[in-house]
């Protein structure tokens, strides 16, 4: 399945969210995704950026945001899980944010 390009602006926001939240720089995700610097700060910078399935999987497992719950004895990787809930996933910070925002 593939990423709907609507969606890339929103889930580069809640990559750097996630990358702010876990004090990562974009060297160590370059490294824990393959995608290289330029093409992750030009993503996070302007939302346009080509988003692969492997990028949301590997953001997922970089980030570590499978939870018992979903796992089973046979996954061991968020290649385990489909796009989609990775992208619910990946998003949730910014959910998550917006409500904070709300009751402060």
């Amino acid at each position: 399945m593939a990423i709907n390009p609507d969606q890339f602006p929103i889930i580069w926001r809640a990559i750097a969210q996630w990358m702010q939240k876990f004090g990562m720089s974009i060297s160590q995700l370059s490294i824990a995704t393959g995608y290289s610097e330029y093409r992750l700060l030009n993503g996070m910078n302007y939302g346009h950026e080509w988003i692969t399935s492997d990028l949301v999987h590997d953001c997922v497992d970089r980030f570590g945001l499978r939870s018992s719950r979903q796992r089973n004895i046979e996954e061991d990787s968020a290649y385990d899980l489909s796009d989609e809930v990775c992208v619910r996933l990946l998003t949730q910070i910014l959910q998550e944010h917006r409500q904070t925002r709300l009751f402060d």
